[in-house]
């Protein structure tokens, strides 16, 4: 899969007539550049416009993780060589979460433990929760909150300890964060501002501290998606080649890629309550949709935030299956203005998931009604 889309990316540089080079690139000055590549070849180059898109890598482990050849991070253990039996998962951030669901899915006896008293801090409460209940279903422990433990290593295994709990286990994954390769490349040498998480400092345009050298992707920060990067890059292209570029859309949605899938666009419910915003929210189960018992997948739902004062769309929450794909029919509405107008008065394809945005629709439809009527 990774050989074969290098090979399409390749192929798609070629026609557009993009030169590609692998090698290892360091940064001399403001407008020049060595690589050495793969056959031990140094290549000078000089340049007007550089774009770093060199992305992140797992941060350090805290001193409570043992150094043990059996704790991984989230690029080492794709190098595991036999499936372990026990797996204790430190970390119920995005790359912990995704992580420890497609582990379990495997079979593995999967332990997901945090500090902190939720996942995926910032997501909605309720997929939070619906989350863990999936999690828990398909047989995952989650330690959430559990501050007093202690973890050791012996020959045999790794040893969890605290005054609830006792476990061992073959391998520990630690999802602790990731640092930007700022550091690493020592841009600050060359007047690159690059803040203490290695994450390089740009504005508006994507612009470093050099307005000649531009930085997309993870290297910058949060949001720290694929295709956040993407777009990230191509504004970037056009503000160097015209000098202007559009605004990064704010209507981006956000895909984590558990089992289930998690995806959203615009203000989820806790966000809004704590802007003080007047709205409502509909809601639409999948066990609600033909299509979500055809697929056997009667856990899923669609949350649909919309204002009171003109029926605006405010955000999407989706969890269950495709719902990296559902979350761009409510993405497109919101870009384009769409009130719930559109969803209650269209029609579509039965039975299909994408019926959910019709439910929650008239679900939302209906709280609006009864307000106006009680008033």
């Amino acid at each position: 899969m990774l050989v074969e889309e290098c090979r399409i990316l390749e192929n798609q540089l070629s026609r557009n007539k993009v030169d590609y080079l692998q090698g290892f690139a360091e940064i001399h000055s403001k407008n020049s550049l060595k690589v050495k590549t793969s056959s031990g070849t140094l290549l000078d180059f000089d340049f007007d416009n550089l774009f770093l898109a060199v992305g992140s890598s797992p941060g350090p482990n805290p001193d409570w993780v043992p150094r043990d050849s059996r704790v991984y991070d989230s690029d080492q253990i794709l190098g595991l060589s036999n499936v372990p039996k026990k797996m204790l998962l430190i970390g119920a951030g995005v790359i912990g979460c995704e992580y420890a669901s497609i582990f379990s899915k495997m079979g593995i006896e999967v332990t997901l433990l945090d500090r902190r008293e939720k996942i995926l801090r910032g997501l909605d409460p309720d997929i939070q929760q619906a989350l863990c209940q999936a999690f828990a279903k398909d047989g995952m422990k989650l330690l959430l909150g559990l501050k007093d433990f202690k973890i050791s290593s012996s020959k045999d295994s790794i040893l969890l300890e605290s005054p609830s709990t006792s476990d061992d286990f073959d391998v520990v994954l630690a999802c602790m964060g990731r640092l930007g390769q700022g550091l690493r490349l020592k841009l600050a040498d060359l007047g690159i501002e690059v803040n203490d998480k290695g994450f390089i400092v740009v504005n508006e345009n994507y612009q470093s501290s050099l307005k000649n050298i531009y930085a997309v992707g993870d290297v910058i920060g949060p949001p720290s998606l694929a295709a956040s990067g993407s777009e990230q890059g191509r504004l970037a292209a056009l503000h160097a080649c015209t000098g202007a570029a559009p605004a990064f859309s704010k209507f981006f949605p956000v895909g984590i890629y558990t089992i289930p899938e998690v995806s959203t666009v615009g203000k989820g419910e806790e966000e809004l309550q704590n802007e003080k915003a007047s709205f409502v929210v509909g809601k639409a189960r999948y066990a609600e949709l033909a299509r979500g018992k055809i697929l056997g997948d009667e856990d899923g739902y669609l949350k649909m935030m919309v204002s009171k004062t003109d029926r605006k769309i405010l955000g999407i929450q989706i969890m269950g299956t495709s719902a990296s794909e559902l979350v761009h029919i409510g993405q497109m509405a919101m870009a384009l203005g769409g009130s719930l107008d559109f969803f209650v008065q269209n029609i579509f394809n039965y039975p299909t998931l994408a019926e959910a945005y019709k439910v929650a629709a008239l679900n939302a439809h209906n709280q609006l009604r009864e307000k106006e009527n009680a008033k």
